[in-house]
């Protein structure tokens, strides 16, 4: 089992010629060598992740790449996990260091994708192929560049991510231990929902995002309710990650592995294709 290069099964969508054109045509442009220039390839812990995103996103902006926008929004949150698994009075974790290892591993494939980007090598994941082609593409605003990168990484690497972690670290035969990961893995959600302003305010003043600048501009009830409205969505998400790792870890024979990894990538795919519809009138 390859948790660094999932596969597409014939049910999965494909990723067509001009979005493999646009990932390498993209990429020529770049120099990965130094776009990647000593980020580990697998940070340990939300500090090393964090540490790895700042830089990471940092270079993308320099390079003219509106991916950043993703990047910059990824490291946000990741400071934020990274600042209660060492706050001891925090309190938000039972498994701090579960949660911890998690973010490096979760980082990890982020890391990959994002190589196999700026290499222009096939991208198998079909939510990470639609991140890229938009990557191209004048009309894809930073807030769909974030929500693009977000929902491949949520929606697709995020089980896998919490597969590999559980596997490595023990305790899926443990219901009580499963339990508190499972309070974890929830209590990120209060992370998510406490970093949304924060997200928007560097969406509109870094990346000018004419969204953001609405949302931050509207009266205080509208703006309560588009934050409420996209952390039910980021919630859902999530629910459904840990209901999709539940079947990986009950599922551990080849062919049962690759079909819920099959359908993950189809879902993901799909909700990309709808997230990166561009909007040329904003």
């Amino acid at each position: 089992m390859n948790l660094a290069s999932p596969r597409l099964n014939d049910s999965s969508p494909s990723v067509t010629s001009a979005c493999v054109s646009a990932s390498r045509s993209a990429a020529s442009r770049r120099d990965v060598s130094e776009l990647l220039r000593d980020v580990p390839p697998s940070p340990a812990s939300a500090g090393e992740a964090y540490e790895c995103l700042s830089l990471v996103s940092a270079r993308l902006r320099a390079a003219g790449d509106p991916r950043a926008a993703f990047t910059d929004v990824y490291a946000v949150i990741t400071r934020r996990v990274r600042d209660a698994v060492n706050d001891p009075t925090a309190g938000l974790f039972d498994e701090p260091q579960f949660i911890s290892r998690l973010a490096g591993r979760f980082c990890t494939l982020y890391l990959a994708a994002l190589r196999r980007s700026l290499a222009g090598e096939p991208e198998p994941v079909a939510a990470w192929a639609v991140a890229d082609q938009k990557s191209g593409s004048r009309w894809t605003l930073p807030v769909q560049h974030a929500l693009l990168g977000l929902n491949a990484h949520i929606n697709y690497d995020l089980a896998l991510g919490l597969f590999a972690n559980v596997s490595a670290l023990g305790g899926e035969r443990d219901p009580a231990r499963m339990a508190r990961y499972r309070h974890d893995h929830d209590a990120v959600n209060r992370i998510l929902e406490a970093a949304i302003p924060e997200v928007l305010e560097l969406l509109s003043t870094r990346y000018g995002c004419p969204v953001s600048k609405l949302v931050l501009a509207a009266r205080e009830g509208t703006r309560r309710a588009a934050c409420r409205a996209t952390m039910r969505t980021l919630a859902v998400w999530r629910s459904r990650v840990w209901d999709d790792l539940l079947t990986m870890l009950a599922a551990r024979e080849t062919r049962g592995f690759a079909r819920i990894e099959a359908r993950m990538n189809l879902r993901a795919g799909v909700l990309a294709r709808l997230l990166g519809v561009e909007l040329p009138l904003l």
